[in-house]
């Protein structure tokens, strides 16, 4: 008997539920939904860079004329590039407020940073060395980013309801020439802002900001139908002209809920609610991704999160701490560049041929719970997949003999739960580990059962996609 894995669908009664791609997941851990399986998510055993000295604020990377990148990273009083694996110092004496983090934006060669303390700071990405003030005396503003040819400043220090934006091509006049502003009248505060998708987020609303080139009113503003604002300003993922977000009733993209009837509930009943504002967002560059993690306590680390992709619309779970995580480049680096860093190869940290080397190409980045910069490049993370529960044999009771893990690992090992009646609490079988054949032997007479799939972190493994049941039916009490 053949049990495909489908969806992770903790929101829906499980009881014999299935979608296209197969019975539901009760349980999807640690693992990437893929098109028709679930993948092994990789951790980051070992730090690319030296320690911040502080819990990181932001994370954001940049890209010269030449195409490479720099990554630079903020805490609450500095403003840090990481230099040949090293936080150096690009500004410091800044006062960022508890729960508040730093805002990045590129515009041609300067990269402006802001937070809702210290007025917007600017460096010059190809030759500067250090963060200075912006000029031209723009507002203090909770968030930067780039529209067209206009520096977009959000929440204001002066009018949390409003926007303001530069002149044309010129970042540092906020008051004459095409410069300008807007206060809301309703939508609550402005949350966030993506000149991508020219879109104002505020709590209960989205609004449009379109560009009006020769009219008086540089920009007009519609407030679109049916759309909700967010209520957690970093849980937003500008993903080009697209955007996702934390909303009061669960995740949207492309004015879609994408975890209605799926996944909402679940994330709100595990997170901590009264955290809700600091839930986070982000992308992967190099697979249809999206991460939005939360806090389970006051604890600053996020350390529980949920991954979403975009293309197969199957979501699961992440049960890793982080303290910040953004897609950055890092510069490429030589064989001769690496043997003088690292003299052993058993010292390397990534594989050879990994993309941390390569450089100009993204990487999905995070800082951990000691303020370092790692990649999601080590060994994979120890996986949990659970079936839904299933009545093999309507009106009868099963006996399970065996199960075959369809995963490509002779380390996995199986457990499987029955009860006589829904009333019942689970009884699991010890877990089973594979033999030469395939097969995990059990003995689970009951029911109703479900199947679940470890992984030992360290595995390796590409996919898993399901279980073949060695079974019968036991009786009909």
């Amino acid at each position: 008997m053949r049990l495909n894995l489908g969806e992770w669908l903790p929101d829906v009664a499980e009881l014999d539920t299935a979608t296209d791609a197969g019975p539901i997941c009760a349980v999807a851990r640690n693992v990437y939904p893929g098109a028709n399986s679930y993948l092994p998510i990789l951790g980051a055993d070992t730090a690319y860079a030296s320690a911040l000295d502080a819990a990181p604020r932001g994370l954001y990377m940049v890209q010269k004329e030449d195409g490479s990148f720099k990554a630079f990273a903020g805490t609450a009083a500095k403003l840090v590039e990481y230099v040949a694996a090293v936080p150096t110092d690009r500004g410091t004496g800044y006062a960022v407020p508890d729960d508040e983090q730093w805002s990045f934006a590129q515009f041609g060669t300067s990269l402006i940073a802001t937070n809702f303390t210290d007025g917007p700071q600017v460096i010059d990405i190809e030759a500067g060395s250090s963060f200075a003030g912006l000029g031209g005396s723009p507002p203090t503003a909770r968030y930067v980013d780039v529209i067209e040819d206009y520096v977009v400043l959000a929440s204001l220090g002066s009018d949390p309801f409003g926007i303001a934006w530069s002149d044309t091509n010129d970042a540092t006049n906020w008051s004459t020439g095409n410069s300008g502003s807007q206060s809301f009248p309703d939508g609550g505060r402005v949350q966030n802002f993506s000149g991508a998708a020219g879109l104002v987020i505020q709590e209960r609303a989205v609004r449009q900001m379109i560009h009006t080139p020769g009219s008086v009113e540089v920009f007009q503003f519609s407030k679109l139908a049916d759309a909700r604002g967010t209520i957690a300003p970093y849980s937003v993922i500008k993903f080009g002209d697209k955007v996702g977000y934390l909303a009061e009733d669960g995740f949207w993209f492309e004015g879609t809920n994408i975890g209605a009837n799926k996944i909402n509930s679940y994330f709100f009943a595990n997170c901590d609610r009264s955290r809700l504002f600091s839930v986070k967002g982000a992308f992967d560059p190099t697979r249809p991704i999206f991460y939005w993690v939360a806090r389970t306590t006051d604890d600053p680390a996020y350390d529980f999160g949920v991954m979403f992709n975009w293309k197969s619309g199957r979501w699961s779970e992440l049960d890793y701490d982080i303290l910040d995580m953004a897609n950055i480049g890092t510069p490429g680096v030589t064989l001769e560049e690496l043997a003088v860093a690292y003299p052993s190869i058993e010292d390397v940290p990534y594989s050879l041929d990994s993309r941390v080397w390569q450089g100009g190409r993204p990487v999905f980045a995070i800082i951990n719970a000691a303020f370092e910069l790692a990649f999601l490049e080590g060994d994979a993370l120890e996986a949990t997949i659970e079936t839904g529960e299933r009545e093999l044999a309507q009106g009868r009771r099963t006996l399970i003999r065996s199960v075959r893990p369809l995963v490509d690992t002779s380390g996995a090992v199986i457990a499987v739960g029955r009860r006589s009646r829904q009333a019942d609490a689970l009884a699991w079988t010890s877990e089973s580990a594979m033999q030469t054949s395939g097969r995990c032997p059990v003995k689970a007479d009951g029911r109703y059962h479900r199947i679940r799939l470890r992984v030992p972190a360290a595995s390796t493994w590409s996919h898993a996609q399901g279980f073949d049941l060695e079974a019968g039916p036991s009786g009909i009490r």
